[in-house]
């Protein structure tokens, strides 16, 4: 959400944008900058898969609907992109 504030527009967002910024809120972006949002994202989504991976095995179930979550949550070309450009 708060990369999202930053570099999506009103029409993706349903909202406003940038009134994290605005408002001087203390945001990942606002933190770390907006690569360094990025970067810790993308990290936790990778830790989240590995954890996913592994109670798949340990308690023998299909993870499937939560891996499709994982997915959409991840930063595509476009988004990325549009994100690199800010």
């Amino acid at each position: 959400d708060d990369i999202l504030d930053i570099t999506a527009n009103f029409e993706d967002l349903g909202k406003t944008p940038q009134k994290d910024v605005a408002a001087e809120k203390a945001t990942y972006p606002a933190i770390w900058g907006l690569d360094g949002a990025k970067r810790f994202f993308e990290k936790q989504i990778e830790e989240t898969e590995h954890l996913l991976a592994e109670l798949e095995v340990e308690l023998a179930f299909s993870g499937a609907a939560i891996r499709k979550i994982i997915e959409s949550l991840k930063l595509n070309d476009e988004r990325k992109s549009r994100c690199s450009s800010l």
